[in-house]
């Protein structure tokens, strides 16, 4: 679906207070996280999701860039008709909702949610949260279909119940998400002090097909429950219930524990995938490199993907096994962080051209040196640095 431009949903900001029964927009005007009804020149992000809500249909809410701290608990998403509803922030970069360690973020049970140009960050969900203990610290959906698209989930916690272990410290989903230019990086899904079994899926847990296409999944954790019946956490970076295609995805660097074909540093699948021109390398398990457990089904891929050590099956034509020569995660440009490809990396001009996209997760054009390269960054040629000014001429007077 076609997200509406910031400007022309800022233009049309007033037709939420006119009564259509057609598409309503809602601009937030304030930082200030409360519930007052929103008005054309008074309305918090709290407050433009509850008009949404209340309206049928499609409805559009505007976040202009600002630090929108939540000091009322978690947002709620709850269309009673369940419509559509299209949030568009400034940038992920300067348009930060942030729980700050008190509630989880975002709470969603129903709806088609497009989110795009945000940052998630802060959220934590409780082990005793009424509403899905243990699920989803920075985004929770229930039902029924989601998008993300330059957007950064960081910093999030799923903590265990009294049983088991949190999922989804970034984003749990029950129903298919799509993501796609994004990052999910520092989440974690924690097990501690659950009596069965471990946190899964440290950056994101989906029960149905999660699709992503430019997308890093990087340091993010699940972490163990020890003493239980099932103590390993699983997947590190995601957990995966269902049939999913990604593309030019990076993940590296998140990390599991437990037994090395149970636990999963960077990636537990429970179903078929199909991956392309993909990433999967530096991921761990209690240290130890290990990137991929396949649980049940098969990873169908089209070749040109790399793994770091090995563990994730990749045998098609073009497949490269071996040191990823990733850089840290970092402001690489565009809206998200990446994870640039350093000089000598195999990844470079090795993907695939028949299933290369035409831009990477920065928006900068691919394919740039000649071939396109694997994972969620291109490396771009290097810019000329300017020529030295001309040198000035001394006219001053010999002594």
């Amino acid at each position: 679906m076609r997200l509406a431009p910031i400007a022309a949903l800022a233009c049309a900001a007033l037709l939420a207070f006119a009564g259509s029964a057609s598409a309503q927009s809602f601009s937030v005007t304030t930082t200030a996280d409360n519930s007052n009804p929103c008005t054309p020149t008074a309305c918090s992000l709290r407050a433009a999701l509850a008009a949404a809500d209340a309206h049928a249909g499609t409805d559009n809410v505007t976040i202009p860039l600002g630090h929108y701290v939540l000091t009322s608990g978690q947002l709620l998403t709850d269309p009673a008709d369940q419509g559509t509803l299209n949030v568009v922030g400034h940038s992920a970069r300067d348009t930060i909702i942030d729980a700050n360690g008190q509630s989880r973020v975002w709470y969603i049970n129903e709806g088609t949610v497009n989110v795009s140009h945000v940052t998630i960050t802060g959220g934590v969900a409780r082990g005793d949260d009424p509403l899905d203990a243990g699920q989803g610290g920075g985004i929770f959906m229930n039902d029924d279909v989601m998008t993300l698209d330059h957007v950064a989930v960081v910093g999030n916690k799923a903590l265990a119940d009294p049983t088991n272990g949190g999922q989804g410290g970034g984003i749990f989903a029950n129903e298919p998400m799509t993501i796609t230019n994004s990052v999910v990086s520092g989440n974690i899904a924690d097990g501690t002090g659950a009596s069965f079994s471990g946190g899964q899926g440290g950056g994101i847990w989906v029960n149905e097909p999660v699709d992503m296409t430019n997308v890093t999944v990087s340091d993010n954790e699940a972490k163990p429950a020890v003493g239980a019946t099932n103590p390993d956490s699983q997947g590190g970076g995601v957990w995966v219930n269902e049939t999913s295609t990604w593309k030019h995805v990076t993940i590296a660097g998140n990390r599991s524990s437990g037994a090395l074909d149970n636990a999963a540093g960077g990636v537990f699948i429970n179903e078929d995938m199909t991956i392309e021109n993909s990433l999967v390398a530096g991921n761990t398990v209690d240290g130890a490199p290990q990137n991929c457990v396949l649980d049940f089904g098969t990873i169908t891929e089209q070749g040109h993907n790399l793994q770091g050590t090995g563990g994730c099956g990749f045998t098609a034509p073009g497949d490269i096994t071996g040191d990823a020569k990733l850089g840290a995660l970092a402001n690489n440009g565009g809206e998200t962080d990446t994870q640039a490809l350093l000089t000598g990396s195999p990844a470079i001009n090795a993907a695939g051209a028949n299933v290369c996209t035409a831009t990477d997760q920065r928006d900068l054009p691919r394919p740039a040196l000649g071939g396109c390269d694997i994972g969620a960054f291109e490396v771009q040629a290097a810019v000329a640095p300017p020529p030295n000014p001309p040198a000035t001429k001394d006219t001053t007077k010999p002594k």
